[in-house]
């Protein structure tokens, strides 16, 4: 019994290997390439989607850091207002004062621009005195 039991369930064991291995019939293999088609749009779809929202945080990045430049632009701006005002007082004749007040009057002009750009947008410029020789200022 034995032998005929090992040839049995060895055909057995064949067979049910056999039937592991079924045949793909053209109507499964239309899902499956259906399937794989439609995985492959979902990856693309969100990979736009989310390229786009990585865009539009990166502009609103730079938008933040432009706002942040302006705002320490404009405390700059009333620093040396307050620093001019302070040197009116100590002044002793009337050019230091006529030069004062103009040097204020300029930085007032700049820091309503640079309100201004803050508010509806725009351009700022920032101007430093450099002290090397063939330079005098850095835009």
């Amino acid at each position: 019994m034995s032998l005929t039991g090992s040839s049995s369930s060895q055909k057995e064991l064949s067979a049910s290997r056999a039937g592991g291995l079924h045949a793909v019939s053209g109507k499964s293999l239309l899902w499956l390439f259906g399937v794989f088609f439609v995985g492959l749009l979902l990856v693309l779809g969100l990979k736009v989607f989310f390229a786009d929202l990585y865009t539009q945080l990166e502009q609103r990045g730079a938008n933040e850091r432009s706002r942040l430049f302006i705002g320490e632009e404009i405390v700059r701006g009333i620093r040396g207002v307050e620093t001019d005002v302070y040197r009116l007082a100590s002044a002793s004749n009337a050019m230091a004062l006529k030069r004062i007040r103009q040097e204020i009057e300029t930085q007032i002009r700049k820091l309503e621009n640079d309100l201004t750009v803050l508010k509806e947008g725009g351009v700022v410029r920032r101007e430093i005195f450099l002290n090397i020789e063939g330079r005098d200022e850095m835009v």
